[in-house]
């Protein structure tokens, strides 16, 4: 509602100016006499005109972007209940540019949370299936603290694969990192309790096949000596529906991150997202 006064020397002067600036519709609210007979005063209201809502510009990704990132995670073998949700998270981000959109939908979608560069209040537990590089892995994480000024302790346990103790033992030497063997989690135990706490500390444990309950067994006997940070070595470069199959089945012992390794010959990423 819109509201005005018209002040005029009579009131019938003064209605006209209010048809003549506020049309017919309008309404008289109050009249005043102004002192000492000089004129009147009338307020009158009419009500505001109809206007089209203001619809502010669409923020985030347009239409077509959301339909090309569908496209390329579709060519990346991600599964569709998976790609459903990373396109949901993208529509709710004010990123509009394709490239800052997925990472911004990547994001929502997932926690990613970087492993320690140093000394870390957990033991950092390897597992994996055969050949995904966990003895590699453990490695790279003990010289990495170890340039970053924290010290490294590598504790081999895998008494199945040939020469894994001498490898790890090498490795450990190479990078001035201290050196532990065992054969169980006995032996795990044993060692933690040696190791200094102002280190980083990667256990690595054999390749095994998940599905099969006996090779998994001991793994999960390590994972549940004492408070230990679980991570899944898996190779990137494979099926995805396999991919995730494989982490379900490494679910009892308890993984909470994942290191992706391969991602150098890995041309599709479906397998680790």
């Amino acid at each position: 509602m819109r509201l005005k006064t018209i002040q005029a020397p009579t009131l019938q002067g003064a209605l006209d100016l209010i048809r003549r600036q506020m049309g017919p519709d309008a309404i008289i609210v109050a009249t005043h006499e102004e002192e000492g007979g000089t004129g009147v005063r009338v307020t009158a209201a009419v009500e505001a005109p109809q206007t089209e809502e203001y619809i502010p510009p669409a923020l985030g990704p347009s239409e077509d972007v959301l339909e090309s990132t569908t496209s390329l995670l579709e060519r990346h073998g991600i599964a569709n209940a998976l790609i459903d949700r990373i396109v949901r998270a993208m529509e709710d981000q004010a990123e509009a540019a394709e490239d800052a959109a997925l990472a911004a939908g990547l994001a929502a979608a997932f926690h990613f949370d970087p492993l320690p560069t140093g000394a870390h209040r957990r033991p950092i537990l390897l597992m994996g299936p055969p050949g995904t590089g966990k003895t590699t892995v453990a490695a790279k994480l003990a010289a990495r603290a170890i340039l970053g000024g924290s010290g490294a302790t590598l504790i081999s346990a895998d008494p199945v694969r040939l020469g894994a103790n001498e490898q790890m033992a090498l490795y450990a030497k190479a990078v001035g990192a201290d050196f532990f063997a065992v054969r169980n989690e006995a032996g795990l135990a044993g060692a933690l309790a040696k190791t200094k706490r102002d280190r980083l500390v990667v256990i690595d444990t054999p390749g095994v096949n998940p599905y099969a309950l006996a090779e998994l067994a001991p793994v999960l006997a390590l994972s549940h000596v004492g408070p230990l940070d679980g991570v899944l070595v898996l190779g990137a470069a494979r099926d995805a529906e396999e991919a995730a199959d494989i982490a379900r089945a490494f679910r009892p012992a308890k993984p909470r991150r994942l290191i992706a390794t391969g991602l150098d010959i890995a041309r599709r990423l479906g397998a680790i997202l």
